[in-house]
Formats: structure tokens, C-alpha cells, sequence
């Protein structure tokens, strides 16, 4: 299993994906794991977020109100989504972009 490697709070963390859909209308979820040195894996956070809309398969909004901007930009930089320009939805105070996930490069790091 591939693991990506991320500069994160100050510590090198290895992660790989989780990869589902949500419950409600099966929009793609996306999640990452930690895999520690020593002991069992744990979630670490969702990289997506379920807004009301249906979206095609390998689509998603990008959760940036939970994760950091360079997480969000190492995702972009090494190909494993690509945001869609001037394509954001609103919910509360938070401005979501939609992007289109690499599925086939982030099944190789489950």
C-alpha cells in the first residue's frame, strides 16, 4: 500500500485514502487515514464535504474550512484532484470549490 507523506501542525504524517459515498444521495466522500509507525491506522479528517446538490462520480466539494490550505494544495500540485475554476458553492459562512478527483491515483493509497 502507498502511502502519502504530508508536513502537517508541525509533524510528518503518512496517510492513505478512504473513499465512499454518502448515505443520502451517494456523492463521492473522500477521507484520509493516518497510519502511525506503531499501532492501528485512525481517521485523521474528510476531504470532502455533502452539500444538497447530486454531482457526477468523481466530483466533490473540497472541505477548506476543516483542513489546512496546504493540504489542499499538495492535493492539486500532485495530481490528486483538480479544482474547478470558478465553481464554489456556499453553506453558512464557508466557500466551498468543487473539484474533480483522480479516483484510479487515489485508489492507489488505500
Amino acid at each position: 500500500m502507498k502511502k502519502i507523506k504530508l508536513y502537517l501542525y508541525g509533524k510528518t504524517r503518512r496517510m492513505t485514502f478512504n473513499v465512499s459515498t454518502y448515505f443520502k444521495n451517494q456523492n463521492l466522500y473522500v477521507g484520509l487515514i493516518h497510519r502511525r509507525r506503531v499501532g492501528r491506522p485512525e481517521p485523521w479528517g474528510d476531504l470532502t464535504v455533502n452539500l444538497s446538490e447530486t454531482l457526477p462520480k468523481d466530483t466533490a466539494y473540497v472541505d477548506v474550512n476543516n483542513n489546512p490550505p496546504e493540504l489542499i494544495q499538495y492535493l492539486v500540485d500532485n495530481g490528486f484532484i483538480t479544482l474547478l475554476e470558478g465553481k464554489f458553492r456556499q453553506s453558512g459562512f464557508v466557500i466551498y470549490p468543487k473539484a474533480k478527483f483522480n479516483l484510479e491515483k487515489i485508489r492507489e493509497y488505500m
